[in-house]
């Protein structure tokens, strides 16, 4: 993805093939992506009250994509748990773009599934 604004081509994954589990095929798609500085100056929408991200392991990827002097996002919430990065790491980058942290949330109830492990920030001026 760039930070262009122009867009990107990116992949999904469909499961409706093979796979050792299914004995299904794996197929991709492409499909067009844009940022989200894109998508919200195309709204001409730059505040955010709330921005949930759970993506999997890459969430401080997507938040160093994010022009922090650009979108308003007063809270957030970051998953943490399946990340390439560590806990600190994620709170760093946020604290180093004028967050201070709220709340880490650690939940998991193994005979319920449930899993969380998020932080959760704040704007320091709010």
């Amino acid at each position: 993805q760039n930070s262009t604004g122009s867009g990107s081509i990116g992949q999904l994954l469909l499961n409706n093939g093979k796979t050792k589990k299914t004995k299904k095929r794996s197929v991709t798609r492409q499909v067009p992506c844009f940022s989200l500085e894109t998508i919200l100056l195309a709204l001409n929408h730059t505040r955010v009250d709330y921005f949930s991200l759970d993506v999997e392991g890459f969430e401080l990827d997507v938040l160093k994509t994010i022009p922090f002097d650009k979108i308003d996002i007063a809270t957030l919430s970051v998953e943490y748990i399946y990340g390439k990065h560590d806990k600190e790491a994620h709170k760093s980058f946020m604290l180093g773009k004028g967050y201070r942290l709220h709340k880490d949330i650690y939940l998991h109830k193994q005979d319920t599934s449930l899993f969380v492990d998020d932080f959760t920030f704040v704007k320091r001026d709010l």
